[in-house]
């Protein structure tokens, strides 16, 4: 007969046997020639019973149990990898198979599996290289990582600076970065253009775009005009009145007239053989046509006139050129 030192009842619970010791003695005590009356008289059959002394008997059963990644088992103990540490083995047997993140990298709590669980730590971004020495690099001028896990994709870009894309590190400061900064050449509190923020599709204010964020963003419904940063507002975009897009409407239409006339008067001279009144009249008409090309050119970069407001842009020296030269060749 076999005694379980414990064992499990129907409804689950936990049923405990008597010590081994006091079950030796119980089982020691048994009288054989009893016992077998007893059941005798129960069972209404002959019984002998002949019982042999008790012996104890010790068995040890080995249970094979997997060590996890992510940690290092020894004794019996399941000891997890610390912060900054991965391990990406099964049943390690010591603490050397919790392998150290790479330099100026941690990761976000114990037992990690995988080496791309390492992030970098504050100051520093991943930059997408695999190799250690460059897995993380310290964060430009002009960002902020002082958060873990920084990537280059979404580096922090500092209010008032600008970089071209998502994997860029070049990170230049905006022109109307000291808008708002009280003298300073930069401040967290700047109405720039330049948005900054984690979002690399996103580093303009709302209705900017472009390098520097100095171009209003295309609307399909109206005309915008672009409005620098002061100490009171952030740079943005204002829509145009109909009243100045009306005019420049009238003045294209104006111009057309003056030419159809002067095309029309210098047929006349040609036919007629004055030569050299012809030639002055074209370069009239060449001077009438640069300048309405400049004009256009100048309107397209949203030149408006709005709630009694002028806001004038200056023209580029291009334009001063093409100017210059149209006066030049015009001899009236």
């Amino acid at each position: 007969m076999t005694i379980a030192a414990s064992g499990t009842a129907a409804d689950d619970s936990l049923v405990v046997a008597l010590p081994i010791d006091n079950l030796m003695e119980n089982v020691a005590s048994v009288d054989d020639a009893e016992l077998g009356a007893s059941l005798t008289s129960a069972l209404n059959a002959i019984i002998t019973v002949n019982s042999t002394a008790a012996e104890r008997v010790t068995t040890t059963r080995m249970l094979s149990v997997m060590c996890p990644r992510g940690f290092w088992c020894t004794a019996g103990l399941t000891v997890e990898c610390e912060v900054g540490f991965y391990n990406p083995t099964l049943n390690a047997n010591n603490q050397s198979a919790c392998l150290r993140c790479p330099e100026h990298a941690t990761t976000f709590g114990p037992n990690s599996t995988q080496k791309s669980q390492c992030v970098c730590g504050t100051n520093y971004f991943r930059t997408g290289d695999v190799s250690d020495s460059a897995w993380c690099n310290r964060c430009p001028v002009g960002t902020s990582c002082n958060e873990l896990g920084s990537t280059l994709r979404n580096l922090n870009i500092s209010v008032a600076y600008y970089r071209p894309s998502a994997t860029s590190i070049d990170v230049r400061m905006c022109a109307d970065a000291a808008a708002n900064c009280s003298g300073k050449t930069v401040c967290a509190h700047s109405t720039s253009g330049c948005a900054g923020g984690s979002n690399p599709d996103k580093p303009c204010r709302d209705g900017l775009e472009g390098h520097f964020c100095g171009v209003c963003a295309n609307a399909s419904d109206q005309v915008r005009y672009y409005v620098g940063a002061s100490k009171t507002a952030v740079a943005g975009c204002k829509a145009c009145s109909s009243g100045m897009m009306s005019f420049l409407v009238l003045g294209a239409l104006a111009t057309l007239a003056v030419l159809a006339c002067a095309l029309a008067t210098a047929r006349w001279l040609w036919r007629h053989r004055l030569k050299d009144e012809h030639k002055k009249l074209l370069s009239f008409i060449s001077f009438i046509v640069n300048q309405w090309r400049i004009i256009a050119d100048y309107n397209s970069r949203a030149l408006c006139v709005t709630d009694c407001e002028t806001h004038i842009r200056t023209y580029n020296a291009a334009d001063v050129r093409k100017m210059q030269v149209a006066l030049n060749n015009t001899n009236f």
